[in-house]
């Protein structure tokens, strides 16, 4: 073997050996990402969220709930908190071999996340779905919707609403207001964020 050929053989040895090492490190880094806490500062937070029905200026609904978020220095993926209460109602639907039953979810999902922002606020982001049952019968209705609704026969209502919100400690906002097609009531969201000592 030629000097040049061993000088080679040594320098690919040598690359061999860096890359490796390189490699090797990476993956401990990975590992060592995986293993420690989430990075950056939390802020515990109360986050009361209610849901008031009004018929004209009269309230006749009022759901308050209630959720524990850590705010950090970036919002999460997933979401920090959630909560989901409700029940499952059946429904008897007509098929081709006879009548059938089948549930439907019923109730209120809340998932917040917030993160901490200068000055002392924080962005809340809230996504709200409520659904319930409506039932003609007794309730008063918008004139062009109330013969659509067949007499006898409950129907299912829902809210959808996702919003970012920029709170300061202590702070209550009116997220949303919405009228039910319906019944003609008005929904309105009400978020108080409250930092926790």
């Amino acid at each position: 073997m030629s000097f040049r050929e061993t000088e080679e053989t040594n320098m690919n040895r040598r690359i061999a050996i860096g890359v490796a090492l390189l490699l090797l490190l990476a993956t401990a880094g990975r590992a060592q990402e995986k293993a420690s806490p989430a990075k950056g500062k939390l802020t515990p937070l109360k986050v009361q969220v209610v849901f008031s029905e009004y018929e004209g200026e009269k309230k006749v609904a009022s759901l308050p709930y209630t959720l524990l978020v850590n705010a950090s220095e970036e919002l999460r993926r997933s979401g920090e908190a959630m909560i989901r209460v409700g029940v499952r109602i059946p429904i008897i639907v007509q098929g081709k071999d006879g009548p059938t039953t089948q549930y439907l979810d019923v109730g209120t999902n809340i998932d917040a996340d917030a993160e901490i922002q200068p000055e002392g606020r924080f962005m809340l982001v809230l996504s709200v779905r409520r659904s319930f049952v409506y039932s003609p019968e007794g309730e008063k209705r918008l004139p062009e919707v109330s013969s659509q609704v067949a007499s006898g026969n409950p129907i299912l209502r829902s809210f959808d609403a996702r919003f970012h919100l920029l709170l300061k400690d202590g702070e209550t906002i009116q997220s949303t207001l919405a009228t039910d097609p319906v019944s003609g009531r008005v929904m309105k969201v009400d978020v108080t964020l409250t930092v926790m000592k």
